[in-house]
């Protein structure tokens, strides 16, 4: 159920946003202080002028340190865990991708959706679509309110779904858009 849920989320973004704008280019920064895995996405145009969306993950401490599930684990849930980190860890330490505009969807500051359901390759890894999508996550613990962020990209390798997960405190993203 995880992976088909998973598969959705850059499938099909436009059923968690109510009002969203189609054709952006999300440009921001995800990086927590202490450098683990990074999410940067800028808008590019490619050599023939068209406006494209490049969005990059890097793991500053190795593959090896990737973010690669969110939520509860247990016991169980080790092989399963390991299993996903040796398909991530094919993707290598960096990694870049590209959206058409077209394929991006926008709903509020911070809320941005971009997909791809094509075969391509990642680092020579190929994968039969990817994309990524930010979220706001706001908590609240007595009366103290915490906003975060939390930034997923998933991919389809070998008919799997995959998620590098990574969430981010309220000083740890940078939108200009």
């Amino acid at each position: 159920m995880k992976l088909a849920i998973s598969f959705l989320s850059f499938l099909v973004p436009s059923f968690v946003f109510a009002a969203q704008s189609q054709g952006v280019t999300p440009d921001f920064t995800c990086m927590a202080e202490l450098p683990t895995t990074s999410f940067y996405s800028k808008p590019i145009k490619n050599e023939d002028g068209d406006e494209l969306v490049e969005f990059k993950v890097q793991h500053h401490f190795g593959v090896d340190n990737a973010p690669v599930f969110q939520g509860v684990v247990t016991g169980h849930d080790f092989p399963y865990l390991q299993q996903r980190l040796e398909v991530i860890k094919k993707l290598g330490n960096t990694f870049t991708v590209k959206f058409k505009k077209v394929n991006c969807l926008k709903s509020g500051d911070e809320l941005f959706s971009c997909g791809s359901g094509s075969d391509s390759e990642i680092n020579g890894v190929p994968v039969t679509g990817f994309g990524f999508t930010t979220r706001v996550i706001d908590t609240k613990v007595y009366e103290y309110k915490f906003k975060s962020n939390q930034v997923t990209f998933s991919f389809t390798y070998e008919g799997m779904s995959y998620d590098i997960p990574m969430q981010y405190g309220p000083d740890e993203c940078n939108f200009k858009n």
